[in-house]
């Protein structure tokens, strides 16, 4: 594996870009990343039903706001720009962004996984909407894509947790949003064990997949010189 493990590809928005997929928005300065559901291209705009409540809905951004966007795929992240137009009214929550004039696709060549037991804090969302106390665990293994890691009971798929991940070699502390894709039980004995895996491509920037592109490098290096193989 080389430290460029990503290659970038850019097509036009309407070969790569799906109907009904999800779309990861955050604005120039920004740190909320919002969620959104892309139902319609037209010559000039995305259509995106936003996955917002009424309230945060209402105060959203001005037109001309610019966005950095990410619709990730099970082997690749879509990344682009975009300006943020107009929204519908209430009840509707539709944002109208600029058709981008170009998509970059990132594709993971070597899609490596590094198997890193390093301890890590995980933060649950509880039921009135507010963060739970963050739980230590430990991470199982680690990509430019996502994160595996130890839990005491399986997780809603699609649900959204916080991980933080101390002292990554070139990176240093990790600290994002992540989806929980999978729970695969890996329970012995009478101990429930589970390994929870969770994609966090699309809330990162650039320079932060860039930092973890180096990390896996180094996390692949290191593992490799103990003679274990992968």
């Amino acid at each position: 594996m080389t430290t460029e493990s990503m290659a970038a590809e850019c097509f036009a928005p309407e070969e790569v870009l799906v109907l009904e997929e999800k779309i990861y928005f955050l604005q120039e300065g920004g740190k909320k990343t919002r969620i959104g559901i892309l139902k319609e291209m037209t010559a000039d705009r995305l259509i995106v039903e936003m996955r917002l409540t009424d309230a945060e809905y209402a105060h959203g951004p001005e037109s001309g706001a610019r966005f950095h966007c990410a619709m990730p795929s099970e082997k690749c992240t879509y990344r682009f720009s975009s300006v943020f137009c107009a929204s519908s009214p209430l009840p509707d929550h539709i944002w109208y962004m600029e058709l981008p004039a170009e998509v970059e696709r990132q594709q993971k060549r070597d899609f490596v996984r590094v198997p890193v037991p390093l301890p890590m804090q995980v933060t649950l969302s509880n039921l009135y909407g507010g963060k739970n106390k963050a739980k230590d665990t430990t991470l199982v293994d680690i990509s430019g894509n996502g994160v595996s890691f130890v839990w005491k009971e399986p997780l809603e798929d699609g649900m959204e947790i916080e991980i933080a991940i101390p002292d990554l070699p070139a990176v240093g502390e990790l600290k994002t949003t992540a989806v929980v894709m999978r729970s695969l039980d890996r329970t012995a004995l009478a101990t429930p064990i589970y390994h929870i895996g969770a994609h966090f491509a699309a809330y990162l920037d650039k320079r932060q997949q860039n930092q973890l592109v180096r990390c896996i490098f180094l996390l692949q290096r290191k593992y490799l010189e103990r003679g274990l193989g992968i």
